[in-house]
């Protein structure tokens, strides 16, 4: 049941629910290196920003530039060990009929899927869905104000894996989830540790 809603819902992101314009904006949000130089500008600029206008400490700063690499760096660690457990097929390997927007920046078609994985790894679940919540998240814990707009980064980025047809839906909202659970667990553990030197340091 799951299974087939999730192969509707790719059909309808990925085949029927496409326009010219969006075929030029989407893959800009699965290109990671694209990706990765936006987010450092507008994370750069957005702690510049808070600190002169809502005077925030800079010690917070500091601390989204550790939290974050922390976290997406678990995130994406723990994608590549469920997608080796897991070795599900990406949409383009199986759905006849995907449109693919092939490393080579070109949008095709794909009329004859091959289930051979070659260099493109496994398809559940999306790195760039967990890192990309993973960053999200872990700004909207330190920066409050940036609360709700700021999650439409992840959005934009499952969609866009799907609409490329590089993930099915399921495969974005577990990447979601493992973004969500590794920046609780670099959370917690940095605070077990903060907590366990400071009170060395009063005793």
């Amino acid at each position: 049941m799951l299974l087939a809603f999730d192969t509707a819902l790719f059909g309808l992101l990925n085949g029927r629910a496409r326009s010219a314009a969006l075929d030029v904006v989407l893959p800009l949000f699965s290109d990671a290196w694209l990706l990765w130089v936006g987010a450092v500008l507008f994370l750069g600029g957005y702690a510049w920003y808070c600190r002169r206008n809502y005077g925030e400490a800079l010690w917070r700063v500091i601390v989204l530039v550790m939290l974050l690499g922390l976290s997406v760096g678990v995130a994406d660690m723990s994608c590549n060990v469920i997608k080796d457990e897991v070795g599900r097929y990406r949409p383009f390997q199986t759905v006849a009929g995907t449109h693919f927007f092939t490393p080579d920046r070109q949008w095709t078609v794909v009329d004859e899927p091959s289930y051979a994985p070659g260099s493109i790894g496994g398809s559940f679940p999306s790195s760039h869905a967990a890192t990309s919540m993973a960053v999200a998240l872990v700004v909207s814990l330190l920066f409050r104000r940036s609360n709700p707009w700021i999650f439409t980064l992840p959005l934009f980025v499952g969609w866009s894996r799907i609409y490329v047809g590089k993930h099915f839906p399921v495969d974005v909202v577990g990447g979601w989830c493992v973004g969500m659970l590794s920046v609780l667990v670099v959370w917690w553990g940095c605070h077990l540790l903060f907590i366990r030197f400071f009170n060395r340091r009063n005793t």
